[in-house]
């Protein structure tokens, strides 16, 4: 049994090893492709058109129309488990800072219908061009797996709704069941060549509130004939971080995190408004302490509009989004384990690293809320190069992370690691 077991490990190693080097140039000019043409969320028809294209001609049936531009590709071949690999399609209202030919230029309308630049700094690029060489890979070697192999092209996962909205269209009604799930994070904090695991919960559930503070407009020069809402805004974020402070922290040190994306107030310099518009994120891994958190958020808003001297038809508005929103993201601890079983026999075992949880989000875990059978995980990518890790460090600087205008992953070696340990568990868990 270990011989063929080894037999096995050695054949599907060097076939990949062939494939690679044949194949790996088409796969740069795919991910300039999809780096130099982003779209933002539930726009990424263009995107989903290219991805439909290319998997129709590696032999892949198509079902489209899932959450708008999403779309689900299918390879049957023959009997056996079924596994469904996830990879986002949208990009950023980000104006990326990259000097390199392929540099986004993109400009879209975002949600609140305001023109900005868009790029690709969460990786989706990287993730689409793994998706891409997986399906490449298994359809032309089916004698290594039998069973179905789905790839998944997702809308709008930077707002958190493009997962729900699949759901809703009828995903799984119209795929049938689901055996095993699966999905690459970047993690620029490894080294290209490393990989990250983590068993159980790993990513927090993620809400986006709306917060708006009146006051009354006043002259700059006599001020204190208003109430400047801009600073009772102030006063509340500062009670906010006081609040998260004080709440007793989990395993990982972390209890919730708030963190204010946009403030919006006035028009000129020498008015004082008379509405300023918050909008920020609570993460925490328990429903009950993101509710927590929220209801105090609501608390110390009004709170400082009392102090402020506001009458109770002048308190703040808090409205917690229903669509812009995650769950926690659970990987599954027994196919984590079997995961990390693979992928440890095919790199090296000190480059799979155990990692904690981290404090980005994701709606990966929808599908399998959705549909309690599925087994879950999601491996998280090292993609910074090795050496520029070790300056960064050297130097006291912080690695460029992800939704950062100047994030760019080292494509080569983490495009070849990202689909050599996921095509290797892939056919084990698709034995023939």
């Amino acid at each position: 049994m270990t011989n063929s077991k080894n037999n096995n490990k050695e054949k599907i190693i060097h076939v990949f090893e062939n494939w690679y080097e044949q194949e790996r140039h088409m796969f740069r000019s795919l991910y300039t492709y999809f780096h130099e043409h982003p779209e933002l969320a539930f726009q990424e028809r263009k995107t989903s058109d290219r991805l439909i294209e290319l998997l129709r001609e590696f032999g892949f049936s198509i079902t489209s129309d899932l959450g708008k531009t999403g779309f689900v590709g299918e390879n049957k071949n023959g009997d056996g488990p079924s596994l469904m690999y996830r990879s986002e399609m949208d990009g950023l209202p980000l104006t990326e800072r990259n000097d390199v030919p392929f540099a986004s230029r993109a400009r879209a309308k975002n949600l609140k219908g305001i023109e900005t630049g868009v790029m690709h700094a969460c990786g989706h690029d990287l993730h689409m061009t793994i998706m891409l060489g997986i399906a490449r890979f298994l359809s032309l070697n089916t004698n290594l797996w039998k069973g179905s192999f789905y790839c998944l092209g997702q809308p709008a996962e930077e707002i958190g709704s493009g997962a729900r909205a699949m759901i809703k269209d009828g995903l799984f009604n119209r795929i049938g069941d689901i055996d095993y799930l699966l999905a690459i994070h970047l993690l620029p904090t490894l080294a290209s060549g490393e990989l990250g695991i983590k068993q159980g919960a790993v990513m927090p559930g993620v809400r986006n509130l709306r917060i708006v503070f009146f006051g009354k407009g006043a002259h700059a020069g006599e001020p204190y004939y208003g109430k400047n809402p801009v600073v009772i805004a102030a006063k509340a974020i500062l009670k906010y971080r006081e609040m998260i402070a004080a709440l007793p922290k989990d395993n990982n040190g972390e209890a919730a995190l708030i963190s204010v994306g946009s403030i919006h107030s006035g028009n000129v310099f020498n008015i004082v408004p008379d509405k300023a518009v918050l909008e920020l994120s609570v993460r925490a891994f328990s429903d009950d302490i993101l509710d927590r958190v929220i209801n105090k958020i609501r608390y110390l808003s009004i709170e400082e509009a009392k102090n402020a001297g506001l009458s109770d038809d002048m308190m703040p508005e808090v409205v917690v989004s229903a669509n812009i929103r995650t769950e926690v993201t659970v990987n599954d601890p027994e196919l984590t384990t079997i995961l990390h079983k693979y992928i440890s026999e095919v790199i090296k075992k000190d480059n799979v690293k155990l990692i904690e949880p981290l404090m980005i989000g994701d709606d990966f875990c929808q599908y399998s809320k959705a549909n309690e059978n599925i087994k879950s995980s999601m491996v998280f990518l090292g993609v910074t190069e090795a050496e520029k890790i070790r300056q960064y460090r050297k130097q006291k600087k912080q690695i460029p992370f992800l939704l950062e205008s100047d994030f760019l992953p080292d494509f080569e070696k983490s495009f070849y690691f990202g689909v050599k340990t996921m095509v290797y568990s892939i056919c084990n868990l698709l034995i023939t």
